[in-house]
């Protein structure tokens, strides 16, 4: 069995630095487009072959070299720890992934775009309650993002192409009505209301 524990704890065992929280692993889990995860028999699993390895081979990977730490500091430029060691910042929380997996935290990455075809908007009928339970924790963490994006989303949505922004927002509105059905007053609850016009007078 695929349980929420054990699938959140592997992610955050896998990339801490990414992920260092349960609400953090299942908003990525239920909501990132290509990242493997799917229905199977009720429970949400990893679905891509093992082996693509963790962010210590990435972080390893980028290390950067002697020259160019030199010459991006002797302008003033700001050089990651991690690209110094080549090694993960948030090592410690590996062997802490089964204790993280339970503990809600924040999210500070923006999460992908609503796809209708990924995890939180795919629930099927057999789905588990715990699964169930989790995705609602995703759509609670994730929806007040996608209704005010941070800097990082904002910015890419100011290159997009109008037609690419009216299909987004489509997409977003379908994909709310998916979650408002499953789970009624989530979204509705994070929207801001209207502010109310001010009382007018008689015409004159």
């Amino acid at each position: 069995m695929a349980s929420v524990i054990t699938t959140v704890a592997e992610l955050i065992r896998n990339f801490p630095c990414s992920y260092p929280n349960r609400t953090a692993a299942l908003v990525s889990i239920m909501t990132g487009l290509g990242k493997g995860y799917d229905w199977r028999s009720g429970e949400v699993v990893y679905t891509f072959a093992r082996g693509e390895g963790t962010c210590r081979e990435i972080h390893a990977k980028y290390k950067w070299d002697t020259k160019l730490i030199e010459a991006a500091r002797s302008i003033g430029h700001a050089v990651p720890s991690d690209a110094v060691t080549g090694t993960c910042t948030a090592e410690g929380l590996r062997v802490r992934a089964e204790e993280l997996a339970a503990v809600a935290g924040p999210v500070t990455r923006d999460p992908y775009p609503v796809t209708l075809t990924v995890p939180l908007f795919t629930i099927p009928p057999d789905a588990t309650p715990e699964w169930v339970e989790a995705a609602r924790e995703a759509a609670d963490a994730a929806v007040p993002m996608w209704l005010n994006p941070g800097p990082v989303e904002s910015d890419w949505r100011s290159r997009m192409h109008p037609v690419q922004l009216a299909h987004q927002a489509a997409e977003q509105l379908r994909g709310f009505a998916v979650l408002e059905q499953r789970f009624p007053g989530l979204v509705t609850g994070h929207q801001t209301p209207a502010p109310a016009e001010p009382a007018r007078g008689p015409q004159g």
